[in-house]
């Protein structure tokens, strides 16, 4: 019995050597960290998209360059990504009488700087992805269109919603 007791105490002994640290192991450990940031964005509207005075019959286009397109400035974490979404109507309205309106794929920019003649331009139905100014976390938005008047369109001052969402990727 006792030579038991010592050849399961030897055999224990092996074990515990083989399951525990080697003589010649080392450890060391890194730390993980991450800045996280407020995530506020601003969005200013600095300019309506404004056709003006049209002609009945006759389609009035604002390009992106154009000092009537209508322009929005986002503020945001510096260099941070961000999507761009415009929510975009098929008509403008007075009253009861509708306007045609429509954006064609080169009728949104963007520019990290207030340069309209710079922008990237893009189609404003596809979300766009770009980034914010690293310098100071700004993205200026441009938004033109062509209005279609009827040979018969009544005359008024037509208005319509045009919403742009921004919003961060995470990226």
């Amino acid at each position: 019995m006792m030579r038991a007791v010592v050849i399961t105490l030897v055999l224990a002994g092996i074990a515990a050597g083989l399951l525990g640290p080697a003589p010649c192991a080392r450890a060391q450990s890194i730390e993980a960290s991450a800045v996280v940031v407020g995530g506020t964005l601003t969005i200013t509207r600095e300019r309506d998209l404004d056709f003006g005075d049209v002609i009945r019959g006759v389609p009035a286009t604002i390009a992106v360059g154009n000092a009537a397109s209508g322009r929005f400035l986002i503020r945001g974490t510096r260099g941070a990504e961000v999507s761009l979404d415009f929510l975009l109507p098929t008509f403008l309205m007075v009253g009861p009488n509708t306007l045609p309106i429509s954006f064609g794929p080169t009728a949104a920019g963007h520019h990290t700087l207030p340069q309209a003649q710079n922008a990237v331009l893009f189609d404003p139905h596809v979300t766009r992805i770009t980034q914010l100014r690293a310098s100071n976390g700004f993205l200026y938005a441009w938004l033109g269109g062509t209005v279609s008047p009827s040979l018969t369109q009544p005359p008024g001052v037509y208005t319509g919603a045009i919403t742009l969402v921004v919003s961060y990727t995470g990226s």
